[in-house]
């Protein structure tokens, strides 16, 4: 009775830890399937969500003499680093081999999901801004936007890294308020260059880019409760930080066409080279990759921005977010069989926001506030939303296919 306890609850801790890594509900619920079969308790079913993972017996099983089993584990605690992100996927392998005993595996999950940043808090601030100032080569490259973006972004990280107790909740808002007033009250400076689009990487971390794609993918793999929640997050998520932006436009009497977003590219396309780098190394500094990591982020990165440049070449934005989303995602599996490769997620993260759903939601949120809702470009960034999450659907169905050939030439 001692080990099933054990064993119900390090599923559900494992469930959890899971979800905060940002993987689809479906994901969860196999994997938990599996790993309860593997150990001993076939006739276990698991239902997860955004913020509750539960676990039932089955009919079957409640006919034993101990009586049915049922756990109900809430989950509110923030996102993973991608360091814990990392060892979590490396654990439910583990335990999917029969490798782990749920005692050792509850230990071990404790120790990932409470270890302390490997990096001091300088020196993820300062990633921080290394990640802004990628971004900010990725989405408008120029001068004053490395500048801007790597200022404000080591800021925001400073902010973080404090990680003062109950101001959770209204960080992105805080953070997109502060930035905004900064960005728009030093127009001047640089002479009021699209500047829309130079508060968008300092605020990358609270973008809901990923948010917004997971739950498409969800709702597409009819997982409608978990996607629907997903979605609707997300999009309050961009409401809220659009509505902290014309606050502070309001406070500086923001002329309203500086809402609107015109690109204003300085250098060339070019920049998009370093700006990989730079964010592959920010992911490094601030979200903790581990050094293994990088180059692979690196070239999951390069794979999805090279497919939806080229593509942007022909086609609308919806369909070359398409084309990026499903060439890095086969590259993604691949590296995630590796035995040494860092874990799906791990690559996923960083590709959809340069994909940058999130963004460019964010952008048609604020032009849509700024205007009172009179136009409908927020339409568009559901397409591409929609576009992304099919990408990477289309790409996992076909490598389904090809393990599924691969299985039966075997046999």
């Amino acid at each position: 009775m001692r080990q099933r306890t054990e064993l119900d609850q390090f599923l559900v801790e494992l469930g959890a830890a899971m979800i905060r890594s940002s993987q689809s509900v479906d994901d969860v619920e196999h994997q938990l399937t599996e790993i309860s079969a593997v150990m001993g308790s076939p006739d276990v079913e698991v239902i997860a969500l955004p913020t509750a993972i539960m676990l039932e017996s089955s009919p079957q099983e409640e006919s034993r003499p101990d009586g049915a089993r049922s756990r109900l584990r809430s989950i509110r605690e923030p996102g993973l680093r991608l360091d814990q992100v990392q060892s979590v996927d490396a654990l439910a392998r583990r335990a999917r081999l029969g490798q782990v005993a749920a005692a050792d595996g509850l230990a071990e999950l404790d120790a990932i999901v409470t270890r302390r940043p490997p990096h001091r808090r300088v020196v993820r601030s300062l990633g921080m801004g290394v990640l802004a100032m990628g971004f900010s080569l990725a989405i408008q490259p120029s001068v004053a936007g490395l500048v801007m973006a790597v200022l404000l972004g080591t800021a925001v990280g400073a902010f973080l890294s404090l990680e003062l107790p109950g101001f959770g909740p209204i960080t992105p808002t805080l953070m997109a308020f502060v930035v905004s007033l900064v960005v728009f009250a030093s127009v001047d400076v640089y002479d009021g260059d699209n500047p829309i689009r130079y508060l968008i990487p300092p605020l990358l971390v609270f973008l809901p880019g990923a948010k917004l794609t997971l739950g498409t993918i969800e709702l597409a793999e009819g997982a409608i409760v978990s996607g629907s929640s997903r979605l609707t997050s997300g999009l309050v998520d961009l409401l809220l930080l659009a509505t902290a932006i014309i606050a502070a436009a309001a406070i500086v009497d923001l002329p309203q066409r500086d809402l609107i977003d015109r690109p204003a590219p300085q250098l060339g396309e070019w920049a998009l080279i370093p700006g990989i780098v730079l964010i592959a190394l920010g992911y490094r500094y601030f979200s903790c990759a581990t050094a293994r990591a990088v180059p692979w982020i690196i070239l999951v990165l390069s794979v999805a921005a090279l497919g939806e440049l080229l593509a942007s070449r022909v086609f609308s934005p919806a369909v070359s977010a398409f084309v990026g989303a499903a060439a890095m995602t086969p590259v993604v599996l691949m590296i995630d069989r590796r035995p040494a490769g860092p874990r799906a997620m791990v690559l996923f993260l960083p590709g959809f926001y340069l994909l940058v759903p999130g963004a460019s939601g964010l952008i048609d949120v604020t032009e849509q506030v700024g205007r009172g809702f009179s136009s409908g470009s927020l339409y568009d960034t559901m397409v591409i939303v929609v576009a992304i999450a099919l990408g990477v659907l289309v790409a996992k169905c076909g490598d389904e296919a090809v393990k599924g050939l691969a299985a039966v030439r075997r046999r």
